[in-house]
């Protein structure tokens, strides 16, 4: 199975993972979102650095596996562009 049909398949089925996803993340009760530190806690200024500490690292992280997703997929790129050319 080559890296160009493993992709195509990924592309059909990833609005129906997101929809998944959509639907779970908007189902979930407040509770569900909620972690154990941060539930039923008065709103004051710790809890508020907690709420902008845990945005930074999942911003943090998000950007470091959207990089590496990236860096992947011009691997992937590239190497199906070098097996379609003719080799000498």
């Amino acid at each position: 199975m080559t890296s160009e049909v493993v992709l195509r398949r990924w592309y059909i089925k990833r609005p129906q993972r997101s929809f998944l996803v959509l639907a779970l993340v908007l189902g979930a009760s407040e509770v569900a979102l909620a972690c154990p530190v941060c539930f039923r806690v008065e709103e004051n200024a710790t809890t508020d650095g907690v709420h902008a500490a845990v945005l930074v690292l999942v911003g943090v992280t998000t950007v470091v596996l959207g990089a590496f997703a990236r860096f992947i997929a011009g691997f992937v790129k590239r190497e199906s562009r070098q097996s379609k050319e003719p080799e000498c």
